[in-house]
Formats: C-alpha cells, structure tokens, sequence
C-alpha cells in the first residue's frame, strides 16, 4: 500500500490457516478474514541500527493502549523484521484532504442547501473531531512520557469508527518516537571543518525550529527542550493544513533552505485564515511559539479544543460540514476506501525481496551513515546548501594560501615512504573529525568506571574467604564490569569504523580528482601537440 524511507506497508487478509514461517514455527493467526497491515522493513535496511529502532517501534506500540494510536498485534523477526497492526482503510489525512470524490464541489445539487458558503474544494469531514483524536492520542502519549517526534498529515489515518458513528483518526510510524527528554544534538565542528554523526528527526515541513537547527552539544538548550513541545508545534501545522487544505510552505516553490531561514532565522511562521476563530487561532500562534517553553502542553489544547467545538470560523463552514460529515459518514469512508486502493502500488521488487547472506552481512557490520552522506543524497539539504554557500564564499574571497605540507620539503620523502605514511597521517586527523568531544569523555568516564569496578571485585575476592557474602558481590561487580567492558569495546569499535571510513570517502575524493586531473592533463597535451 504505501512506502517510506525504510520501511514499507501491505494489506493482509488473515487466512484460516496461518500455516508455519521460513523457521518452521506456527505463523501468527488473526481472526480468519480480518484485514490487516504488515509492515516489513526494507531489504536495503538490514543495519544493526535499523533493525534495532524497528524493533524498539514495535515495542512502544505494544506498551501504548488509545484508540487514537494503531493497535500492534504481533512483531516478527523472519524472514524481514515485521509487525502486524490493525488497517484503516480510509488511507491517511495527506491524502483525505485531497481526495476530489469527498470535496463540498461533489454534493452541488438539491441535498446542498445546507453547505451554502461552504467553499467547493473544502473536504466533507468532521475536521475538528478529527483534530481532537490526534490532540488526545498525543496527550496520552505525552502522559505515558512519551513523544511521536514526526506529527504530520500523512502520519495520521483515518478509518470508520462504528461506536462513534463517524470517520475518526489514529496515529501512526512511531519510528521517531522517544521518551520525551531525549532530544538531538548537533556536533561541534571541529578545525578540519568536520562535524560527528547527526541525523534530523522529523519531516522538515513540519518540524519545530529546535528540531531544524538543534542546540550544539555542550550549548545550553533552549528552556522546555522537550519532544513533547516539538509534536505540539507539528500538529498546528496539521491544523493548518485543515483549515487550508494544502501542503505548507510550498505555495511559493520555498526550497528547503529556505523554510530553515524562514522558521528559524526570521522567526515567520505560515499565515492563518483571516475567518478563523479567534480562540483557535490564538492557540495555533502560541502552539508556534519560537520558544519550546512559551507553547502550550497538549492538555492546553485538548481543553481549547473542547471550547470552540465545531465553530472553527466565523462563516461556521466547519461546523455546516461537520454536521453533513454526520449525516454521510459511512459513505464518506466508502470514498476514502476505494479512493486510497486507488493509489497505487509505490514498491520495487527489490525493495521487500529476499537479499543475499553477503549483503545483509555487510549492511549489518556499518552502523549508520554520517551526515556528510546523506546532505549528498538530499537527505539533508540544509547543511548541503550551507556547505555550497562556503565554497562560494571561500570563491569570492580570491585564491588561498597555498596549504601546508605536511610531507615537508619537496624532495625530502621518496614515493615508497608517502605511500607508507599517507595513510597512518591522516586517519588520526579523521577519526577527530568524526568522533565528538561527548563521545571522548563518555568513553573516558566509561573507562574509569571499568577500573572502579575491576578494583573493587579485586578487593571482595580478597576478603571472600572471611566474609562469604564479598564473594556473591564479588561475582556481580565481575559480571558489571565485563558488560562495560564490552559497551566500551562495542563504541571503540563504532568509531574506527565511521573513522575509516570517513577516511576512505576521502581518499576516493581525491582519486576522483586525481583522475580528473590526469585527464585534463592528457588532453592539455593533445591540444600542445597538435599546435606543433
């Protein structure tokens, strides 16, 4: 049905005999006929790092009981890490709001008198119960310690809801989520111009602006750094998608780097419809607070919500629709059904087929990429985009010095000794590069706590004989100490890889210009020559 960045989702029919798995243990039986959805993640994304936040997704969803938040039924290892969750049929809110079949346009005709105003493009649902779900599945979340960290439109589904009698919403992709104090860090640049590893968490349209340029590590965090005040700023971007039925930022063909500017630099924030009530809009402007601490906890919301009701503008539009949405509910989620079968088949063969032992082996010994990778594949554009504005820069500024050798003399070192030491030079240079002075300091406290540890089971074995308490004690501290001990082997070993590689994206840089060089060369050659 749908796919993401490394996961993607189909619909099952549960059958009535599950039959046995590729390990021959009994498959998971739901009820016989059900409908469900599987989602299995990508064959590319066989990495430990994946795997591990696949499975730690899973293990919210089975802690988290709302009925505003998709219900897990089973997860399963093989052959592709999977989980099984309920189906909503009626696709997500990205889609609804687009959705022709259920615009105000298709009721024109005698049953119309009561959307008299009502603007045509404007979706028959119940918006505002729809806003409502999401506020108090995320309240509950925020309650339970903690937060979605990826609030959009397309993160939130829709199905029909018989006890309600209406369309309702449910959360979904918890792949972000977190307890709501652990938030992102950016690494310090160090002097070669190298930062560590940062990933962005999040969709950048909807994303607050600690969360588009988090605080450095080391800096103090802005007051209330906290994800649950990053969901409350996304979701009053979905509540303006709702009241304008359109993507933010994107009606003036604003490029990424221009929405950073925009929300974090000059503070601008997506404008409001003039008809919109003044309590709604009062919370959305405070829901966008610059300042995380500034904005309202979602409880806030959920009570704002409750005052204004259906009446969302001052033409009561939404409120005249909510009212039709009630009368149409089934048959509204009867279009959105067959309009989100109609989507389409986005998978690739390869993107869910069966891979090699080789490549799963391989995918699984890198952990994830650095950041300069993925600001290369448009992952990360911001920082791409700021990287080009320092090569221009460093451009208009005139020709620099020339470097440092680092060889010394011209003459003084035979190519036999720069290959023997070009490579043991640099990787130090490297490994600084990638590895962030908070990673340096944990791994030394890491240690010193290994030494504390390994000295006090030294000194309970010693008293073992006399008190023979020491010796259980003893043997705990052992077991404490080798778990950290392999903790501090694990990170060590993480960072020679990331610096290794570092290393070698560098050196295939300099192949590469070296053979651009070369051929320049060869062909400066050719035009001397044919002068002659």
């Amino acid at each position: 049905m749908d796919k993401g960045s490394y996961a993607a989702i189909f619909k099952a029919v549960s059958l009535e005999d599950a039959g046995t798995g590729s390990d021959g243990a009994a498959g998971w039986q739901g009820e016989t006929g059900t409908v469900f959805a599987v989602k299995i993640l990508l064959t590319s994304m066989t990495s430990e790092d994946f795997v591990r936040n696949f499975r730690r997704e899973a293990l919210l969803l089975g802690r988290v009981d709302h009925p505003g938040i998709i219900k897990m039924h089973h997860f399963g290892k093989s052959p592709q890490p999977f989980m099984v969750t309920e189906y909503c049929e009626g696709g997500n809110l990205w889609n609804a709001v687009k959705c022709e079949e259920i615009k105000a346009a298709k009721s024109d005709g005698e049953d119309s008198e009561d959307l008299v105003g009502v603007p045509k493009d404007m979706p028959l649902l119940d918006i505002p119960a729809i806003a409502m779900d999401v506020a108090l599945a995320l309240e509950y979340l925020h309650n339970a310690g903690f937060a979605h960290r990826d609030i959009k439109s397309s993160n939130v589904l829709l199905t029909w809801c018989p006890d309600l009698g209406r369309v309702r919403a449910k959360m979904c992709d918890f792949g972000s989520a977190a307890p709501i104090s652990k938030m992102p860090r950016r690494p310090k640049k160090n002097l070669l111009g190298f930062s560590g590893r940062w990933q962005p968490v999040g969709t950048m349209l909807w994303m607050a602006p600690e969360m588009l340029e988090p605080p450095l590590e080391g800096a103090t965090p802005p007051v209330g750094y906290s994800g649950d005040k990053v969901d409350v700023y996304s979701l009053g971007i979905v509540l303006w998608e709702l009241m304008e039925w359109r993507i933010p930022w994107t009606g003036a063909n604003i490029s990424k780097q221009e929405v950073i500017d925009s929300v974090v630099g000059r503070n601008e924030r997506l404008p409001l419809p003039s008809s919109c009530d003044k309590r709604l809009a009062d919370v959305i402007s405070a829901m966008w607070a610059a300042s995380p601490v500034d904005r309202p906890d979602m409880g806030s919301v959920v009570r704002t919500f409750e005052a204004v009701g259906s009446k969302w503008d001052d033409a009561g539009n939404f409120a005249k629709v909510a009212n039709r949405a009630a009368g149409e509910g089934e048959a509204l989620a009867r279009a959105l059904s067959k309009y989100n079968a109609e989507q389409g088949n986005p998978l690739k063969e390869e993107d869910v087929g069966e891979s090699s032992v080789e490549e799963a082996e391989a995918q699984a010994a890198e952990p994830e990429e650095a950041p300069a990778t993925r600001a290369a594949s448009g992952t990360d554009a911001a920082d791409a985009a700021v990287a080009e504005e320092a090569a221009a820069a460093a451009a208009a500024s005139g020709p620099a010095e020339p470097p440092r050798n680092w060889f010394g003399e011209v003459g003084a070192m035979d190519v036999e000794e720069v290959r023997a030491k070009l490579v043991p030079m640099l990787y130090p240079h490297m490994f600084a590069s990638v590895t962030s002075d908070a990673d340096t300091k944990r791994l030394d406290e890491q240690k010193a706590e290994l030494r504390e540890l390994q000295s006090k089971a030294v000194d309970l074995r010693a008293r073992s004989k006399l008190d023979p308490f020491a010796a259980f004690t003893a043997d705990a501290k052992g077991r404490e100490a080798k778990r950290l001990d392999k903790t501090i082997s694990l990170a060590a070993a993480e960072s020679e890889v990331h610096a290794w590689r570092a290393t070698r994206d560098l050196l295939r840089e300099q192949l590469a210009e070296a053979e651009k060089q070369h051929l320049d060369w060869r062909r400066k050659y050719r035009e001397i020559e044919r002068k002659r």
